[in-house]
């Protein structure tokens, strides 16, 4: 995303630092949880000290760790969405629009379907 930003024109440059940022948001987010993951989780279950840590597993989809997955992998979306108006100009940039762009929505496609889907 910093690169799309350096690479964004200056009337395009407001998207690109917006998607930046969703960026930046989506790395902190994740980040914690994995380090959750390895720091809390793994070493608890290692030591067989099981008890009350089904709420920081990955195995709970009702836990805080999809919670947190969730939260980042939607702010990445929303980098995406921001980061599709930078590109617009001759065939190569169609191309990454149409990827980014196709990207985005199968994100919001898997996002919908886990959260509001019966199945």
């Amino acid at each position: 995303m910093a690169c799309i930003h350096y690479y964004a024109s200056n009337e395009k440059k407001v998207f690109s630092l917006i998607g930046l940022s969703f960026a930046l948001i989506y790395a902190t987010v994740i980040t914690a949880d994995y380090f959750i993951q390895w720091t809390v989780v793994l070493p608890r279950i290692l030591s067989g000290e099981t008890g009350n840590l089904s709420l920081f597993t990955q195995y709970n989809h009702h836990g805080l760790f999809v919670a947190l997955e969730s939260l980042g992998y939607l702010m990445m979306n929303l980098a995406l969405l921001f980061a599709v108006a930078v590109f617009s100009g001759g065939r190569l940039e169609r191309a990454i629009r149409w990827l980014i762009h196709n990207n985005f929505c199968s994100g919001d496609w898997i996002f919908y379907r886990y959260f509001f889907s019966e199945v």
